[in-house]
């Protein structure tokens, strides 16, 4: 799935060291703010995961869930 390499949070959104809540929280990020999507995360399995991706948010680069960012509907 291509995403666009700007996205919008649509809720405050936790930007983690690694792709799990229990991953240590670098910075919160606002809601509506614009982050620069990089790659979808992986699972604890090493698989791809689309429940989080790796972005970057001034200057702070880590992992969110995908499920409070505004990504397009592909259907």
């Amino acid at each position: 799935m291509k995403v666009p390499t700007t996205v919008h949070t649509a809720a405050n959104l936790n930007l983690r060291t690694g792709p799990s809540t229990s991953n240590k929280v670098v910075t919160t990020i606002p809601k509506g703010k614009s982050v620069s999507f990089l790659a979808w995360g992986y699972s604890k399995d090493n698989k791809l995961s689309f429940d989080w991706a790796f972005v970057e948010y001034n200057g702070f680069k880590g992992y969110v869930s995908t499920s409070y960012l505004q990504l397009p509907s592909y259907r």
